[in-house]
């Protein structure tokens, strides 16, 4: 069974290691500052220059699944090529 905390902490503790740029978001970010709420994965967030650095690390920990790249503009997001 999936234990995301620990999957979390693992995945968290490498690109820690990596020193590459990224942030929590979803449904972990609100469980950090106190506002829990059920969640089934692993939201990151990474500036274009360090998606490369973030998901070398990922995949090196066996996550094989990438979303599909956004662009945020305006306080809007939209999936690339959409």
């Amino acid at each position: 069974m999936l234990d995301l905390y620990e999957e979390f902490a693992v995945l968290v503790d490498a690109l820690e290691k990596a020193r590459a740029e990224y942030a929590v978001c979803g449904g972990l970010a609100m469980a950090i500052h106190g506002l829990p709420r059920a969640t089934v994965d692993l939201d990151l967030i990474a500036p274009a220059r360090a998606s490369e650095q973030v998901l070398d690390v990922a995949r090196g920990l066996g996550y094989t699944i990438a979303a599909e790249p956004m662009t945020f503009a305006a306080g809007r997001s939209s999936r690339s090529g959409a």
